[in-house]
């Protein structure tokens, strides 16, 4: 016991020497607060969420909640890479959401009605899903953001039926 108190060393020891050119990492690119460019997309992101959250407060329409994510989710340095990244998000939302959420609203849960078909369908639903999240980064995406509004749309429809019985 005596020899392992004495020949213990501080953690400093194994901390990691920074290399002799390199600046530190650090949270922010370095100037990031200086550089006009940076600042006016910053302004521009928060404007663009800042007005999402007005609309979607002012129609009194909590359920488009999400816009707000969106737009700093999709804020990105080309307009080529957002609209890409706005067009996989807003699809997968209607993929998800509309078509095979509304779709087994319509053709399927009608028929169901117990836990164990609410179950089946969610894991083809979610196998489905993660057999194109397997993909393509692009299709991932999108296969990423259907089965959550999948979700939503069931659980919606599931808390609706209960109130009505």
């Amino acid at each position: 016991m005596k020899e392992t108190l004495t020949s213990a060393q501080p953690l400093s020891v194994f901390a990691p020497l920074p290399s002799s050119g390199d600046p530190p990492p650090t949270f922010f690119v370095r100037d990031a607060l200086t550089n006009v460019a940076h600042i006016r997309f910053a302004v521009k992101g928060c404007l663009t969420a800042g007005l999402c959250y007005i609309i979607y407060n002012g129609l009194d329409w909590p359920g488009i909640s999400t816009a707000v994510t969106t737009c700093f989710l999709t804020a990105l340095s080309t307009v080529g890479s957002s609209r890409q990244k706005q067009v996989l998000r807003i699809s997968g939302a209607l993929a998800g959401g509309f078509l095979i959420g509304m779709g087994s609203q319509i053709f399927i849960l009608p028929y169901l009605d117990s836990i164990a078909g609410f179950t089946i369908l969610f894991v083809i639903v979610t196998a489905f899903a993660s057999w194109f999240m397997t993909s393509s980064p692009r299709l991932s995406y999108l296969a990423c953001r259907s089965p959550l509004l999948f979700t939503s749309s069931i659980s919606i429809h599931s808390q609706s039926s209960l109130r009505s019985r």
